[in-house]
């Protein structure tokens, strides 16, 4: 009893000790908690319902956010650039990463990304450390969705109402301007700075009633510092020079060919791709991926070619081809009657497509073009696939197309009809252009004009960018193997004193 009793005695301080320490461990382990996204998926679901009715511009700047970027009269503040504004509640980086595919992944191509979050993280008790490492978080999604693509990052405000948290958000906005001086598209727009020239705190007319918000002239400085970052990010961004063809100057052309002489023909057609998907899916997916391969493995993607031979029958004084003629899937469940399908526009016979082609690599050949990678509608793939032993001899020209060895996972590129692969592609690289609930909730209902595994169970954009990576990666290095050697046989033809093959 005595030993229990000196023992307590003993033991109470120490308990009383590491009573506070456990109280605080205990609230810091459940402020941190990430609150629910759900709360925001009203407005999530707007963002669904705009991209549903409208397109994107083809340069856009995407802001995300929370409430700051939400009340954020965009548009007004970029005149001449065409902004998407996805700035939702008060949200935490946490709910930004939960609706990543809604706010950031849908959106293709952007010139820019501007990125305001954190604020609310800080107020809602998480530490300056777990703050920064979710936006690491969002910026290691941003850079695979949009590798290049410059990201501006906003800092936490110094405002009236949150002051005696300032010193905490400035230790996240410090963390997150040294990460940009090793990270090269991260660039850093000095707010806050500009605010805290105004007192600190900083002046209550910069901010709503609410000490928190900003006010037009709040947002008015916002734009004086953060526009000119956004313009010198995206002038310097390593892909600004134009890739295709059609747009390029002279001496950007010489640049390009002269470092990568290589042609990429996007082979088109205007035909039924699904009730789901556009009539140009062929094109717009090589083409797409085309200048995501061109930037980084070099080369010029050419204007599309929208028509191409396929199956053909005449029937009852009509002409019916390719998807016209039903599935090509065994089975009475694919099956449908045989009738010309709204907007097909685009067969020719071989022989015209074999003419217009080799006009089209004379001319490449002509313009100091050696590699021609040509892909898109199957049967143009095959016609071109067919012919290039030929062509090569004919024209000296090499040809390659985009089918390898992780096709039959679905990862390859075009590699069914508006099923699960086409379908996963055009959700990574046009989203707002699929129609997912124009085909038939029922999966025992066959979508008319579909082959392949059902892209209603199977298709995903994550599916797409697995799909877009893997093969941009594979490609790159077949590229690369094939440029090189040229070079060798350039280097070797010079010392018998051949003309280069590498135009100069």
């Amino acid at each position: 009893m005595r030993v229990y009793e000196k023992t307590s005695r003993r033991f109470i301080p120490v308990l009383r000790g590491i009573l506070p320490v456990l109280f605080f461990l205990a609230f810091t382990v459940y402020a941190q908690e990430n609150p629910d996204p759900n709360r925001y998926l009203q407005e999530i679901e707007a963002f669904r319902e705009w991209d549903r009715k409208n397109s994107l511009p083809e340069k856009f700047i995407l802001l995300i956010g929370s409430s700051s970027v939400r009340m954020w009269q965009s548009a007004a503040s970029f005149p001449g650039l065409s902004v998407v504004n996805r700035g939702f509640g008060g949200a935490h980086i946490s709910d930004v990463l939960h609706f990543k595919e809604d706010v950031l992944l849908k959106y293709y191509a952007p010139s820019c990304i501007v990125f305001f979050c954190g604020s609310n993280d800080i107020a809602g008790g998480k530490t300056p450390e777990r703050v920064t490492e979710d936006f690491q978080k969002f910026r290691a999604v941003a850079a695979s969705h949009a590798p290049g693509t410059p990201l501006v990052y906003i800092p936490i405000n110094p405002c009236p109402q949150r002051w005696h948290l300032w010193k905490e958000a400035d230790r996240v906005n410090r963390a997150i301007r040294q990460l940009s001086v090793a990270d090269t598209d991260l660039y850093y727009a000095d707010t806050a700075g500009r605010m805290l020239k105004t007192g600190q705190p900083p002046a209550d007319s910069l901010f709503l009633e609410d000490k928190l918000h900003l006010s037009d002239k709040g947002y008015a400085l916002w734009t004086s510092v953060i526009r000119p970052v956004v313009e010198r990010a995206i002038r310097n961004r390593p892909d600004r020079e134009p890739v295709l063809y059609e747009e390029l100057t002279p001496a950007a052309f010489r640049r390009r060919i002269r470092s990568a002489p290589v042609a990429y023909l996007p082979l088109g057609t205007l035909e039924w791709h699904g009730e789901h998907l556009p009539l140009g899916a062929d094109g717009l997916q090589s083409s797409l991926f085309f200048q995501t391969l061109a930037r980084e493995a070099g080369g010029i993607v050419l204007p599309m070619l929208v028509l191409g031979p396929d199956r053909v029958r005449s029937t009852g004084g009509a002409e019916l081809y390719g998807m016209d003629l039903g599935n090509f899937i065994a089975g009475e469940k694919y099956q449908y009657s045989e009738r010309q399908l709204d907007g097909s526009a685009y067969w020719l016979p071989d022989s015209t497509f074999k003419a217009i082609l080799e006009a089209t690599w004379k001319q490449l050949r002509r313009a100091g073009f050696r590699i021609v990678v040509a892909h898109g509608h199957g049967p143009s793939t095959q016609f071109v696939r067919d012919h290039a032993d030929e062509w090569r001899e004919q024209f000296g020209l090499q040809f390659l197309n985009c089918w390898g060895p992780d096709d039959a996972q679905g990862l390859g590129i075009m590699v069914d009809h508006a099923a699960m692969n086409e379908t996963s592609l055009v959700m990574a690289l046009r989203p707002e252009l699929v129609r997912m609930e124009t085909l038939p909730p029922d999966t025992a209902l066959w979508p008319v004009g579909v082959g392949g595994r059902d892209p209603r169970l199977y298709a995903s954009p994550e599916l797409g960018r697995e799909a877009l990576r893997l093969q941009k990666d594979r490609m790159k290095a077949v590229l690369k193997e094939a440029l090189d050697r040229l070079k060798a046989d350039g280097a070797e033809g010079k010392r018998q004193g051949e003309p280069s093959l590498i135009p100069k």
